[in-house]
């Protein structure tokens, strides 16, 4: 690649298809290398397929996120719950959609419509997989039709794309890089036979050993063998002759007992190795808080003695738990930091306002009250919000009429003995701030209240919700929320508040596209939203320039790292235990691939990659490697 930049910076088209989460690290990578350049691509297969749409054309359909797939699916499913046999229950309970939704898109990705699950069904003598194939294809079609000719999502874009690469001028002058996978499915199969044939030239790197009939290449556990069946696809795939390229010799080990490691750490006679293991170390502890410590204490010792700079250093570990104890303890001892991944947005304040407001129209219950007005949104004081919820609790005051009265709220307690006993002034005060107190807080809620009742459709609903935001003034409060945190180095999450806005904001709109004008009653309008909340997650770039960066084990992109990190090594985590959570279980899956369907293994794929994840994170590293793992959690 450094020769093709050299020789033609500005002729040769080059583009980078990597996994979505490697494409920041590569963008970095690319600039540390040759500076960056006018004429790359770095993308995913989805980022790919839209640049090709936008070039030869198309791109101009309504694309349907993944939130708005799951709002869908959930519309459809309140209105078949009746026509199911096998799913009819489960068809009612909150976050099956979510399920529904990844079987449905495997099944796309691997090009199954739902007569093709009919067919391989009929061919099987099971009454119990057949009544789920029965209610799997129903819900499926209606799918379908419902996205019919109105919007696309990932799988559209990928089948769209693999029939449009021909026409592309691009794709014809470039030279194109492929790293960071071990499997393609079947759509993006479709697009590399594009590629193989219309691009200039294609370079794949596959991680496998070097000699082809290698045990751990052949073997099904062997911890190459997917990236072998995946290199005998390519060359399949690729139809005449194709160039192999070995790279005998790891190029990333700077320490002898890393390279060491790489080579020695699954075979089956061990070696000892005899060198200094100073790249090296395994530390036991106590519990993981005393294991985060020891790590924090670890990482402040290479910063200061090594000079490597923060973000040279990773952490990975398949434990979340561990997310917290890194929040507070890095910033004790001020490191910054980066939770790689996506964050879910269930548990922000903007999050429990919708939900709070929506579930007060239910009967204005004081819990749902109060967890609306605590969220931050509303003109009032912490202090004046416990006032109010004291003298509404001890009162025991409900209804909207109650909260929406002229009147003012003149409750008090008298003596059952001394009927003239009379108010004193402490108690007038008091309830004349509680009635301000009222009064100023709950006109909004009351005003969306009854926009809210005038029309029962998904439009109309949407719309009365982000009046009532826009009321409360949510993007401003958020505004000042994220200037703040960025004055106290917050980075991370003086984004997230920003983010949120729009991902709320996007999530009404994929109401409305999804559901539009269509009658919908208010209460399954509330679960939608709950859910379309429930699937939220953001998604953010590093915002800082210098931090230490904690990932998943398995999903990651901290190869080359000068340190990796690696918590909660033991035998909970690793090997992993892979639990079935799909519609069609392990065995439904093996039964319809004897069907001739071809169709993903389920968990017995992801126990046969496990030993590969290991090898693989335990290898990231170029000059340090530190394993912990404690004794008690």
């Amino acid at each position: 690649m450094r020769e093709i930049l050299a020789a033609a910076p500005f002729k040769t088209e080059i583009i980078f298809l990597v996994p979505a989460y490697q494409t920041y690290r590569a963008e970095l990578e690319l600039a540390a290398i040759a500076g960056g350049s006018l004429n790359t691509w770095i993308c995913s297969f989805q980022r790919f397929a839209r640049q090709i749409l936008a070039e030869v054309g198309g791109s101009t359909v309504p694309r349907i996120s993944d939130v708005g797939r799951r709002l869908l699916l959930r519309k459809i499913l309140l209105n078949r719950a009746k026509d199911l046999t096998y799913y009819r229950r489960a068809a009612i309970q909150r976050g099956f959609a979510e399920t529904l939704d990844t079987e449905i898109s495997e099944l796309r990705t691997y090009s199954i419509d739902a007569e093709k699950l009919r067919d391989a069904a009929a061919k099987i003598p099971d009454d119990e997989l057949n009544s789920k194939i029965h209610d799997l294809a129903a819900l499926y079609d209606d799918f379908r039709a419902a996205i019919s000719d109105k919007q696309n999502d990932d799988s559209d874009l990928l089948e769209r794309a693999a029939d449009l690469i021909k026409d592309s001028a691009a794709i014809r002058s470039a030279e194109i890089f492929i790293d960071g996978f071990i499997f393609f499915d079947p759509q993006q199969r479709k697009i590399l036979r594009e590629i193989f044939t219309h691009a200039r030239r294609v370079h794949i790197t596959l991680p496998m050993d070097t000699d082809l009939n290698s045990r751990e290449n052949t073997r099904d556990v062997g911890i190459f063998n997917r990236a072998f069946r995946t290199f005998q696809v390519l060359r399949e795939l690729a139809g005449g002759e194709i160039k192999i390229t070995r790279c005998d010799t790891p190029s990333r080990f700077e320490t002898p007992a890393l390279s060491f490691l790489e080579q020695n750490f699954f075979k089956r006679v061990p070696k000892i190795f005899t060198g200094t293991a100073d790249g090296v170390k395994i530390v036991e502890a106590v519990n993981q808080r005393v294991e985060v410590e020891a790590v924090a204490r670890d990482i402040l010792k290479v910063h200061r003695e090594n000079g490597w700079k923060f973000r040279e250093i990773g952490i990975i570990t398949r434990d979340a738990a561990y997310h917290d104890l890194i929040k507070a303890i890095f910033e004790i001892h001020e490191i910054p930091f980066f939770l790689d991944g996506k964050r879910a947005a269930a548990h922000h304040p903007l999050a429990e306002l919708i939900r709070s407001a929506l579930e007060i129209l239910r009967g204005w219950k004081a819990e749902a009250i109060f967890r609306c007005l605590r969220t931050g949104f509303f003109n009032a004081s912490q202090i004046e919000i416990d006032l109010l919820e004291n003298y509404v609790l001890e009162f025991g005051l409900k209804g909207e009429k109650v909260w929406a009265a002229e009147d003012d709220w003149r409750w008090h307690r008298r003596s059952l003995d001394d009927p003239d006993d009379k108010i004193s002034s402490a108690e007038t005060q008091r309830m004349r701030e509680v009635d301000a107190i009222r009064r100023k807080v709950i006109e909004q809620i009351l005003i969306f209240a009854g926009a809210f009742r005038k029309k029962n459709s998904a439009r109309h609903f949407a719309t009365a919700l982000y009046k009532f935001l826009d009321a409360l003034h949510v993007y401003e409060k958020l505004s000042e929320w994220s200037t703040l945190e960025e004055s106290r180095g917050n980075l991370a999450l003086s984004r997230e508040h920003l983010q949120i806005w729009n991902d709320t904001v996007t999530l009404f709109d994929q109401i409305v596209d999804a559901l539009d004008e269509s009658p919908l009653p208010a209460r399954e309008f509330e679960l939608i939203v709950s859910e379309g909340l429930d699937a939220l997650q953001m998604s953010l770039i590093p915002p800082g320039l210098d931090e230490v960066t904690v990932s998943n084990f398995d999903q990651n992109s901290l190869q080359n790292s000068r340190a990796i990190y690696v918590l909660g090594f033991s035998e909970n985590n690793f090997p992993l235990t892979v639990r079935e959570k799909n519609l069609l279980t392990d065995a439904d899956r093996l039964r319809l691939s004897d069907a001739s369907l071809e169709i993903a293994k389920g968990s017995s794929d992801a126990m046969l990659a496990e030993k590969f994840l290991v090898y693989r994170g335990l290898t990231e590293a170029r000059n340090y490697l530190h394993i912990s793992y404690p004794l008690a959690n």
